[in-house]
């Protein structure tokens, strides 16, 4: 049997125009946001104790992470600003970014979390430190997503989920660019200042004070009220959030400039790059050379 095909496509196909020159073949429309996801994992997290201990046992990695309240709202701290999450908003953290969950306001909760690579990072900029509200089209996005994860590989569902994924991104580039003239979107306020008083500092500290001692000096509080406080607002040590904040720096060097990994140890509060080599596998399951741009 022929098959039909339907007016309304005849008419919009037969209303596209031919390129104006032979030039012109060859000049077509590119992506703009829709960057290429590939080896994308699902999971959700259902206890609030799980989640905390899971993000502060993490360590720092080249996958960007989309996190997702379904149920029971929270706090996303990432890179040292705080972000207030509810159900139906989500956040994407960017690769050996430094992110915790605080802040939960029940023990039973409901967070989906979608990792994923990219080889094209750049067309997600839009998306760095700024959370989202999801629509209607948005949900059933993920309910979709989430299905096809749960039937179980295949190549066409793994291409579907890939392309699912980026396509989401991509709407919520256009999204938020579209909204760049409109209100920001502000951190947690609760828990700003000691975020942002402790980013200045840390920022300001030679390399051998990136250390608690130092930075609760600068921050003019005592060593203990320092160590008391953050382990109360942020549910983790300021031990190991000082570690991870060496070992970002670090990785940002190695990024952008032509230091030597001598010269990058030192400028990260390490006394020698055997204890910088160390420290910076422990973190990444990575040598340093492995992230040269």
């Amino acid at each position: 049997m022929e098959m039909k095909i339907a007016q309304s496509l005849k008419e919009k196909v037969g209303s596209l125009s031919a390129p104006a020159s032979p030039a012109a073949y060859f000049e077509g429309w590119h992506r703009v946001y829709l960057a290429p996801v590939d080896d994308v994992l699902l999971f959700s997290r259902r206890e609030a104790r799980d989640l905390r201990r899971r993000s502060v046992e993490s360590h720092l990695h080249k996958r960007f992470v989309v996190v997702v309240c379904l149920e029971s709202a929270g706090t996303l701290a990432v890179d040292g600003v705080p972000f207030d999450l509810k159900p139906g908003k989500a956040h994407l953290v960017f690769p050996q970014s430094y992110h915790q969950f605080l802040n939960l306001e029940s023990s039973d909760i409901l967070w989906l979390l979608i990792t994923f690579e990219s080889a094209e990072p750049e067309r997600l900029a839009p998306l760095r430190q700024t959370s989202l509200d999801l629509d209607e089209q948005d949900l059933a996005a993920i309910e979709s997503m989430a299905g096809l994860f749960n039937e179980g590989l295949s190549p066409g569902r793994s291409d579907d989920l890939c392309a699912g994924v980026a396509r989401m991104l991509g709407r919520w580039c256009h999204r938020v660019r579209g909204r760049e003239d409109g209100p920001p979107v502000s951190p947690a306020r609760k828990y700003a200042g000691l975020w942002q008083r402790m980013q200045v500092q840390l920022e300001r500290l030679p390399p051998d004070d990136l250390r608690v001692g130092p930075l609760a000096v600068k921050l003019s509080i005592s060593e203990r009220h320092l160590r008391s406080k953050f382990q109360e607002q942020f549910g983790v040590a300021i031990g190991a959030y000082l570690r991870n904040y060496r070992i970002r720096r670090a990785i940002g060097l190695l990024a952008s400039s032509d230091l030597s990994l001598v010269e990058i140890a030192d400028r990260c509060g390490y006394r020698s790059s055997a204890s910088f080599h160390r420290a910076f596998l422990k973190h990444t399951g990575a040598r340093p050379r492995d992230f040269r741009s």
